[in-house]
């Protein structure tokens, strides 16, 4: 998923998150910008490897904020979070697929078609925070709806109300998938979560495999040896046999 960093009114505005390490520093003319990073100019760092995209703050510097929360030292990022460094707001979006008929086929293919929809939103931010609503059946938050749709979990916010920021996008129709962040205006923060997903995955590029003509194991082949069953009994002897000599030598 590509990240961008959204920063108005700073040279950094708009900046993609390559692999690789960000160092962020304060820009002369205020606000903030990219600084050599292995320099002492920098506030914070941004890396982003395979692991995923972390912030890490540079020593005796305060006042980081991700998502209203303070961070000392470090901190995992994803597409959505609110940064506030010095004052400044960085937030990083990444693109959000559409609910409506224009959606195109890749968008609609990558929205868990065909999955098991047993998804959850699970709370970050706000009131709701440390809380988990899976999405079986349609969900209400403020004026907006997420359902199930057409093998789409889609997100509709009311049109005359203010939209929904996902991944740092603001929205009316989207279609969420696993690892999106919902931001509602009354400071509610949720992530989508598929916590089975990967065994959906594997099941399913189990079959795939069969399908396509790869053979299962021999009926023949023998079983897996269970040697710990095997050598109970000579464990239990050597013990026997053990306790027996202790009991002559005490008898001697």
């Amino acid at each position: 998923m590509e990240i961008t960093l959204r920063a108005p009114g700073t040279p950094i505005d708009a900046l993609t998150l390559d692999a690789g390490l960000h160092a962020i520093g304060r820009a002369p003319e205020g606000g903030l910008r990219r600084v050599d990073g292995a320099g002492g100019d920098a506030r914070v760092w941004i890396r982003v490897d395979r692991c995923g995209t972390w912030l890490a703050v540079a020593d005796g510097v305060r006042g980081v904020h991700v998502n209203g929360r303070p961070v000392r030292r470090c901190a995992l990022l994803r597409a959505g979070d609110s940064v506030h460094v010095d004052g400044n707001e960085l937030v990083l979006t990444a693109p959000v697929a559409p609910a409506g008929a224009a959606a195109s086929a890749r968008a609609a293919a990558s929205a868990l078609d065909g999955a098991d929809p047993r998804l959850v939103l699970r709370g970050v931010g706000g009131r709701h925070h440390g809380r988990s609503y899976t999405l079986g059946q349609a969900r209400a938050l403020g004026d907006a709806r997420i359902a199930w749709e057409g093998g789409r979990v889609v997100l509709r916010a009311a049109a005359d109300e203010a939209p929904v920021t996902v991944n740092g996008v603001p929205c009316r129709e989207a279609v969420l998938r696993p690892g999106d962040q919902l931001a509602f205006g009354n400071g509610q923060r949720f992530v989508v979560e598929a916590p089975v997903a990967a065994a959906a995955g594997e099941a399913a590029a189990g079959g795939d495999a069969d399908a396509a003509g790869d053979t299962a194991a021999p009926a023949s082949a023998p079983a897996p040896a269970r040697p710990t069953a095997r050598r109970l009994p000579l464990l239990l002897a050597t013990a026997l046999l053990l306790a027996a000599a202790l009991s002559a030598l005490l008898l001697l």
